[in-house]
């Protein structure tokens, strides 16, 4: 497209990020719910 794949541009170093805790989050509270109960 012109640019190269490899560098990562900030913007999607920063949605991925967002993603990640997104999951890791849902997943954490989650697995919190499943225990308290």
């Amino acid at each position: 497209m012109g640019y190269d794949q490899r560098s990562l541009p900030p913007l999607w170093i920063g949605v991925a990020i967002a993603l990640y805790a997104f999951i890791a989050i849902g997943v954490a509270e989650g697995g919190l719910g499943v225990l308290l109960t």
